[in-house]
């Protein structure tokens, strides 16, 4: 049964499950720019965490949202088995992403701890 359809840039997903066979090219000027940096200080305001996972042959992502350290929200996804843990977290940050912009969340701290994720959407 088909819950959910939703097609973007990279994936399409069906239950919650990510295929990249759907995948369509989208011009540098219409991307987003993303920028990063270490975190160290004290988190306020609006966070997004985010996470990807392999585990005995299973992928998945998530990301959860806190407000002044208050869990407002959170998205899990399930991959297909033959993702790797870099596009679970690539994944996780793309989500999370389409949350901002979908509910409109203005400014947000994405929090990752895939630095190779980051440093790949930097040079986007």
């Amino acid at each position: 049964m088909v819950k959910q359809i939703r097609r973007n840039k990279l994936s399409k997903i069906i239950d919650e499950k990510i295929s990249f066979e759907y995948g369509k090219r989208i011009q540098p000027w219409k991307t987003l720019k993303i920028d990063w940096n270490y975190c160290m200080e004290e988190m306020k305001g609006m966070m997004i965490f985010t996470d990807g996972s392999k585990m005995d042959g299973r992928v998945g992502c998530a990301f959860v949202i806190f407000y002044n350290e208050r869990e407002l929200d959170y998205r899990k996804f399930r991959l297909n088995e033959s993702s790797t843990v870099f596009t679970a977290e690539v994944i996780a940050i793309q989500q999370a992403i389409q949350y901002i912009r979908a509910n409109d969340l203005g400014e947000v701290n994405i929090i990752s701890d895939s630095r190779s994720a980051l440093m790949a959407l930097s040079a986007v």
